[in-house]
C-alpha cells in the first residue's frame, strides 16, 4: 500500500503478454516483450506497464487459459506469463523496474 502514491501519479498500461503461437521460443518472446517495454519507457514519461499474470489454478472452472477456450492454445502456442518464471524473465530484462507492475 505504501507504493500507491507513487503508482497513482503514473499512467497504467495493462499488457497481456500473449503467445508464441508456435512460431518462436518462449525465451525469444520474453526478450522481445522486455525490449518493447524498455522502448516504451524511454519514449514516454510517467507510464507503468502492468503485466498480466496468466498463471491459473488448474481446477478453476471456466478459466481463460483452459485449452478448450483460450484462442492462443487453439493456435498451437505457449501462453507467455502462464508460468511465474516467464514474468521473472521479463522483469529481469526491464531496465526501469519502477515503471513495471504485474497482476
Amino acid at each position: 500500500m505504501s507504493a500507491l502514491p507513487k503508482i497513482a501519479t503514473r499512467e497504467l498500461i495493462f499488457y497481456s503478454p500473449g503467445s508464441t503461437v508456435g512460431k518462436t521460443t518462449t525465451e525469444s518472446s520474453l526478450s522481445l516483450i522486455a525490449e518493447c517495454i524498455n522502448r516504451a519507457h524511454k519514449e514516454t514519461r510517467g507510464v507503468t506497464v502492468v503485466l498480466e499474470n496468466m498463471v491459473r489454478h488448474p481446477n478453476t472452472p471456466g478459466i481463460p487459459c483452459s485449452p478448450i477456450s483460450h484462442p492462443f492454445l487453439k493456435a498451437g502456442g505457449d501462453i507467455i506469463g502462464s508460468e511465474f518464471s516467464h514474468l521473472a524473465g521479463i522483469i529481469k530484462l526491464v531496465e526501469d523496474k519502477a515503471g513495471l507492475a504485474y497482476v
